[in-house]
């Protein structure tokens, strides 16, 4: 599956392990917000049994991967605006 393999981190440090877990909660909600906008913008495709292709995060999540992974102005300025659903 594409989760987060927590067990992987070794983090026994509760303090830390609290802090992981509301960064990962914060970019979630990141990605969760910048699905939704982006939905609107461009709805997510249905498949042949009417389900979406994608969950609104994660099509959030490929939107941000893909500004990121772009050297252009235009993505700069886009992945500028996507900041400010934060």
């Amino acid at each position: 599956s594409r989760g987060f393999d927590m067990e992987r981190t070794h983090l026994r440090d509760l303090e830390r392990l609290s802090k992981l877990l509301a960064l990962l909660s914060l970019a979630f909600c990141w990605c969760y917000r910048v699905g939704e906008w982006r939905a609107e913008q461009k709805p997510i495709r249905r498949l042949k049994h009417k389900r979406p292709a994608y969950s609104v995060f994660r099509y959030g999540l490929d939107y941000l991967n893909e500004l990121l992974l772009k050297s252009s102005e235009r993505a700069m300025n886009q992945f500028n605006h996507a900041l400010g659903f934060l």
